[in-house]
């Protein structure tokens, strides 16, 4: 998938919906202006990723509903101190 990235917590995976609330549904919802039916690649910065459909979308967050988990396949950007 080449679409929105959204990292979460270790073993969040493992559950099949995936609530997010406050800066990081607003930044799903109104800076990248997804809404329901809109596909988000999550990931966990430990090797696992998937693809989660957003699902419900509220005054207060989104609900995303996770598909099937994989293996990264892409790396994680992580910031870094240059010299």
């Amino acid at each position: 998938m080449s679409g929105p990235r959204a990292l979460v917590p270790r073993g969040a995976l493992e559950a099949p919906t995936r609530r997010r609330e406050g800066e990081r549904s607003h930044h799903l919802t109104h800076v990248l202006r997804l809404e329901v039916g809109d596909v988000v690649e999550l990931f966990d910065g430990a090797g696992a990723e998937a693809d989660a459909e957003i699902v419900a979308v509220d005054g207060a967050g989104l609900t995303l509903r996770r598909g099937a988990v994989r293996r990264a396949t892409t790396e994680s950007v992580r910031p870094f101190d240059t010299p």
